[in-house]
Formats: C-alpha cells, structure tokens, sequence
C-alpha cells in the first residue's frame, strides 16, 4: 500500500491499535482509509501480512497477557507440518487457560485450555503452546494417518526434517505418551492414544510419516524407518525398508527434481541398492493423492509378494 507523508514512522513499522493512531492524533477518517490493512477489529496495519508470523505478530496489540497462539497457528509458528498452504484469510487461533475470556471476533477464533496444560514457549516474540500442547490441541481434528506424522515430528532428532523453528521438541515415547494420557480433554486424548503405537523416532519429514502410513493402512507389513543397507557406494539409509524382504520405499521431496547434483545422487544409490539385491521402490507426493495412491500401493505389494509376502489380516486402522 502506498504510504503518505503524514503517517508516522512508528505506525509504518507494526501493526497498531486504533487508539494508539488517536494518541498521535490520527483521526477515524485517516485511520480507516486505504492506507491501512484492517487484519483484526481494533487493529490497522501499513501492509497485509504475507506470512503466519506477520499475520500473528499483526495480532499483538489486542493480545493479553495471558493468550498464546494455539492451534494450526501454533504448528504453523512452530515450523510444525501442516498439509494446507498458509492464506491471509486463515483464521488466528488464540488459547487461553482455565476459564478465562475466549476472544472471538473477525478472523480469530478463541477457546479454552486446562490451567495445567496452557504451556507456552516464546519464539520471535510470540507466545505459543508448546509443541506438546499445540499437537493435542489439533488432534481430534485429524486423521489418524496426519496425527502421526505430527507426532513423528515432535518427537523427531533429526537435523534434516525440514522447517522445524523449536528444539527440544519431545524426548521419548514415554514422555509423549505421559502426556498425552494427562490431556484434560477426552476426544482430542482418544485419537492421540490411538495414533501412539504408529508412532516412529527419527523419520526425515512429514511426507515419509505419511508414507509410511499409507503401507501400514494398506495391510502392508510395518516397514522400519531409516534402514542401513551396506552398498557399493557405502551405507545407504532408506526412508522405509521391509528387510526380510530386501524391498524399501524413497520418499523423493520436490529438492530431488530440481536440485541435479541430488539427482545425480539419487540415480547413483538406486542402482547401488538394486546390485545390492535390493527393490528400491521411488514415492513422490504426487504418489499419495487419493486418485494415485492405488497404483503406488499395487507397486509396494507387487514388489513384496515378488519377494514372498503374503498378506495376512488387513489391520483395523481407520
């Protein structure tokens, strides 16, 4: 937005209340013209916000002291994976402890979370449920399927799961199912229970949970994560591997295409783990829509049966 002369500099550089505009005596008319976003009731903004941050930072001058930024806004803030893109029209969730006021009004929606779970962690500034807290805030919105790849990250060690902004996140199984067993709420508690047997330390991104997921729905042997395979070119560690049938699932982010060294690499340990005996089958995300999910999975089971699987009772995962 074009910007003129006579707004202060320090109503350029954050969002701001109206009354704080009034005290620099600027009036209602100048205050509501085109020269503001409007992100919040009460608030006005020099620009839209182009990211959750800017979006929850633009939110600061309505929040008390004791609200934090909850919900798919938290695992947002907190680099925590999330399917759908963020958009400026995305709702601002805001939690707050015990019985206290749930703010509710254009573009935020509040609700209330146990006093001794409203936990909260500081990040650029922003007050936000911890991790813990964030996920079983969500979790009775989610299939099972995305609630385990929310865990899996949450409880993941490694240095190349993308997008993480918080560390330590959880430490063990036992930790997370302690708490997830002390969540006050019973829906949200029930699915989270439900999701902990899939649950994996160490998976690399949100895609390969998901990935995973898909076998073990599919009625699929559980595969183990991060396999060592001994290989011409050295050790190869594969994203989900049935051993006792030499067969592993590649989960390939978008960075494999367009990066052409790590495509070159990829080329290099398909061939090593294929002379190392084994079936390497290649998954894309373009693999786990509905419409080609069939087909990745007819390849998984071609490749397993081929190598002597036989499937048993389908689990009763839903």
């Amino acid at each position: 937005m074009d910007q003129p002369e006579w707004i202060p500099a320090q109503l350029r550089a954050s969002a701001f209340s109206v009354q704080a505009a009034a005290q620099l005596g600027i009036g209602r008319a100048r205050r509501d013209s085109r020269h503001f976003d409007r992100p919040f009731f009460g608030v006005r903004n020099a620009a839209p916000p182009d990211s959750v941050v800017e979006q929850a930072r633009s939110y600061l001058p309505r929040m008390k002291p004791a609200q934090a930024f909850a919900g798919v806004t938290g695992l947002r803030l907190l680099g925590l994976p999330w399917q759908q893109r963020w958009s400026s029209r995305e709702t601002l969730e805001i939690a707050v402890p015990g019985n206290r006021y749930a703010p509710k009004s254009r573009g935020v929606r509040g609700h209330r979370i146990a006093e001794h779970r409203f936990e909260t962690v500081e990040l650029d500034g922003l007050r936000v449920l911890t991790p813990l807290a964030a996920v079983l805030d969500v979790a009775d919105r989610l299939e099972l399927a995305q609630l385990v790849g929310l865990m899996d990250a949450v409880l993941t060690p490694s240095e190349w799961y993308p997008g993480l902004r918080w560390r330590p996140m959880c430490t063990s199984l036992a930790e997370l199912e302690e708490y997830v067993r002390s969540w006050h709420l019973a829906a949200p508690r029930a699915r989270a229970l439900a999701a902990l047997p899939y649950v994996q330390i160490g998976v690399d991104s949100y895609w390969e949970s998901l990935t995973r997921m898909a076998f073990v729905q599919a009625g699929f042997p559980e595969p183990v994560i991060q396999h060592p395979v001994s290989t011409s070119i050295g050790v190869c560690r594969v994203d989900a591997a049935w051993p006792d049938f030499r067969c592993a699932a590649e989960y390939e982010g978008e960075h494999h295409r367009t990066d052409g060294r790590q495509w070159e690499q990829d080329i290099r340990r398909f061939e090593a783990l294929v002379a190392a005996g084994w079936t390497p089958i290649r998954v894309t995300k373009s693999d786990l829509r509905p419409e080609a999910l069939g087909s990745l999975l007819q390849r998984v089971s071609s490749a397993l049966r081929n190598a002597g699987w036989r499937p048993g009772r389908r689990p009763d995962v839903r």
